[in-house]
């Protein structure tokens, strides 16, 4: 199965391309320690706007055409309102032209994945995934390492102050995701060995790619004309 994963929930938009879950091409932010083969030597995009442009130069890159494209995978919130509604606009499109299918994934579950594959977590550890919600708040959610599946958890996204949050943190959880970014030294400090690898912080198409296509195995598609981003709250612009 050939996939392309979009991840636009931060500020830098990455796409790649899969055959299952195996790296063919994508594009890696300069900060990004992602390697693999037909790595794009172009900088992902500071804007989610350039996202066309972008897959067009990976498919290029891979020689493929769009319509070799079967499924897209793309993260769905909480992040960035335009980037999220600019990856689901650009994901819709490219479906509608190459007839592919589409699966959504939430950012933080992608996050908490990585994180649990990353420190290799025992089963029964909590990661508890922030992202930066601005107005001095952070999306949270809590996920559990599991046994038969790498995490386990409803991934039910609420909206913290960040000295709030971390009042709620257990001694026993492990903490990651790009929210973490927003707090102070001496507060990050202070969690020391709990604190996820920077490279966990942000989903990576990698991962994307791969829940999407374990979803894909079991037949758990997205409808086309339903799949909406999760936005959690209104924009600024709407209050």
């Amino acid at each position: 199965m050939r996939i392309l994963a979009i991840e636009s929930s931060g500020r830098l938009a990455k796409v790649g391309l899969f055959e299952k879950s195996k790296r063919v091409a994508e594009s890696v932010p300069p900060d990004s320690n992602q390697n693999g083969p037909l790595v794009s030597d172009r900088p992902a995009q500071s804007s989610s706007r350039q996202l066309v442009p972008e897959i067009q130069a990976l498919l290029d890159r891979a020689d493929w055409e769009m319509q070799d494209i079967e499924l897209i995978c793309l993260t769905i919130g909480p992040g960035s309102f335009t980037g999220l509604r600019i990856g689901m606009v650009t994901a819709k499109s490219l479906c509608y032209a190459a007839g592919a299918r589409i699966i959504g994934i939430p950012a933080l579950q992608a996050i908490a994945r990585q994180t649990q594959e990353r420190m290799q977590l025992t089963a029964g550890r909590t990661i508890s995934v922030v992202v930066n919600a601005h107005r001095q708040q952070l999306f949270c959610s809590k996920f559990t390492a599991g046994t038969t599946e790498l995490i386990v958890g409803d991934g039910a996204v609420s909206i913290e102050n960040r000295a709030d949050w971390f009042e709620q943190v257990s001694s026993q959880d492990v903490v990651t995701g790009s929210g973490l970014k927003q707090l102070d030294s001496p507060l990050l400090e202070s969690l020391a060995e709990r604190v996820a690898p920077i490279d966990c912080w942000s989903p990576h198409t990698s991962m994307i790619a791969r829940i999407g296509w374990e979803l894909a195995e079991s037949g758990r598609y997205d409808d086309l004309w339903t799949i909406q981003p999760r936005y959690y709250r209104p924009s600024y612009a709407e209050i």
